[in-house]
């Protein structure tokens, strides 16, 4: 295509045509919306200026009829108005105490069901520890017949031991050999009980210069405290946890251990848990042709382990 008239003038290509009326149509657009909001514009003028006179209208019915009702009924009718406001008053206070009330019972309800939880959790620890406890007894009682005639028998060997210097001689033979060879021996009072023990001055029990051997003056100390919460704690496992002794002067002769307990082994035991036990010994030389007095030679201290064989089993059993 080619534009007529200046035979010299540049020629009109269709994409430009087609960008020139897209233009001119844009603009008219433009024009319109403009036109429009124009229009939207004074509408919107026009119909607050109505809304103001619908307003004013509406107002002056009111009055008019305020009037009238006032002119007609009088007194009755603003007594009704202060009775209605009176009401809305009462009925606003009542829902605020009832909304009061409201909170206070929630209150009451969260306060009580922590109290039931609590309560509820204590109840829950009680029973599992008495579930544990029952367990332990099934346990216990389940225990084979070949364990409870061994721990029978195992009582009465401890019994013979502990009373019987023969049997002592002959078991300590065989599982403790050092109380055999040492020759040691038990004192009893009247009642029975184990008071001290004696340690013969023999080749076994001396050093090289004619005294009494440390050593054996400590093995022994262990021995006859042993010995002593041994026979009272029957059904349980001693064990020496702390030695202490104190060299004085040397031995030269037979050693006398006399035992004096420092707590009160029955109400230990009567708590029926593992405890401590502590003994003191205070080791003299006995009297003989040479000595004619007795001679203090050591103190000790010792402290004893003791634990009820059955929590022994039972941390076994937990092992396996």
């Amino acid at each position: 295509m080619s534009q007529s008239g200046n035979p010299n003038s540049t020629p009109v290509t269709p994409g430009d045509a087609i960008g020139q009326t897209m233009r001119e149509d844009m603009a008219a657009l433009g024009g319109a919306v403009e036109s429009a909001v124009d229009t939207a514009e004074k509408a919107v003028e026009s119909a607050k200026k109505a809304a103001e006179l619908a307003t004013k209208a509406v107002e002056s019915v009111e009055s008019a009829v305020e009037k009238t009702a006032e002119k007609a009924v009088g007194v009755p009718a603003r007594k009704a108005v202060k009775m209605a406001s009176s009401a809305i008053h009462q009925t606003n206070e009542l829902a605020s105490v009832a909304l009061e009330r409201t909170q206070e019972l929630k209150t009451i309800a969260l306060e009580r069901t922590h109290d039931l939880k609590s309560k509820a959790v204590e109840r829950t620890h009680v029973l599992a520890a008495t579930a544990v406890e029952r367990t332990q007894e099934l346990k216990a009682v389940e225990r084979t017949l070949w364990a409870r005639f061994y721990d029978w028998i195992e009582l009465k060997f401890v019994g013979l031991t502990t009373r019987s210097h023969l049997f002592h001689r002959m078991f300590s033979f065989v599982w403790l050999p050092v109380a055999f060879k040492s020759g040691i021996k038990f004192v009893r009072a009247d009642d029975g009980e184990i008071t001290g023990a004696i340690v013969p001055f023999s080749r076994f029990n001396r050093n090289w210069y004619k005294a009494m051997a440390g050593a054996s003056m400590l093995a022994n100390a262990e021995l006859a405290g042993g010995m002593y919460v041994f026979e009272k704690c029957a059904g349980h496992t001693v064990v020496c946890k702390n030695l202490e002794y104190k060299f004085l002067r040397p031995c030269l002769g037979k050693a006398m251990f006399r035992i004096e307990p420092q707590e009160d082994i029955e109400a230990l035991m009567a708590e029926k848990t593992a405890f401590n036990m502590t003994v003191d010994l205070n080791v003299v030389q006995m009297k003989s042709r040479k000595n004619k007095k007795e001679r203090r030679v050591g103190r000790v201290t010792v402290t004893y382990h003791v634990k009820p064989k059955q929590e022994v089993r039972d941390r076994e059993n937990r092992k396996r």
